[in-house]
């Protein structure tokens, strides 16, 4: 694991414990995934990309009450909180790995979700990709990612104030993530962009609240 990505998994770690009170945004877009999941027939193995402390799974549970659910996250202190989350319920497996390397998953699902994870990978058509092998014939994967203008204002602030610490890396666009999923061989049947507006006392606020969960905002 390179220096950048065991910062990141570090601080989300730290983090888990103010994740699910303070990101409110990945809470909904969590749930605008879920209204757009197949729901004939039902899924009976799940895949969860980036299952953080548990919007999406808590949800996947209620939905496909008869599912198995692997979810998978590259932080152990989000894995934690998701343990806690959903009670230890036995109809989820919990795997520490990063998206970028996904050991061992010889299984194939019917269902592969992600949400709110994918604009960290470091290779998007290639994660996609790899993501698409582990889908049966007839499958279906679900996904959610952050794209170019997310926290623009911030991202901004921080250029103007700090030129010479300029993000390592360019959340893609919209078209960069269709054009994705149509090389990876996957055929878009629904598409939703969700803009989600949040209100902080100041900069420093919003700064000290992403920061709390792991977030740096650029």
């Amino acid at each position: 694991m390179n220096t950048a990505a065991f910062s990141c998994r570090a601080r989300f770690s730290k983090g888990a414990k103010n994740y699910a009170q303070e990101s409110h945004s990945q809470a909904r877009i969590a749930n605008s995934v879920l209204e757009m999941l197949p729901i004939s027939p039902p899924p009976v193995s799940i895949l969860e990309i980036g299952a953080g402390t548990g919007f999406l799974t808590s949800g996947l549970l209620r939905r496909f009450p008869a599912a198995a659910i692997t979810a998978c996250d590259f932080s152990r202190g989000m894995l934690e909180e998701l343990r806690r989350t959903i009670r230890d319920d036995v109809r989820v497996q919990l795997i520490e790995c990063d998206m970028d390397d996904l050991p061992g998953l010889q299984e194939r699902f019917d269902l592969v979700v992600s949400s709110s994870t994918l604009q960290w990978a470091s290779d998007l058509p290639a994660t996609l990709s790899r993501l698409g092998s582990l889908v049966v014939e007839g499958g279906a994967i679900a996904v959610s990612t952050m794209v170019a203008g997310t926290l623009r204002e911030l991202r901004n602030l921080r250029l103007e104030l700090y030129p010479h610490l300029a993000p390592g890396r360019a959340l893609p666009t919209g078209k960069e993530v269709r054009e994705a999923l149509k090389r990876a061989g996957f055929r878009v049947n629904k598409e939703r962009e969700v803009v989600e507006t949040e209100f902080d006392p100041g900069a420093w606020a919003l700064m000290a609240r992403l920061s709390a969960t792991g977030l740096t905002g650029g």
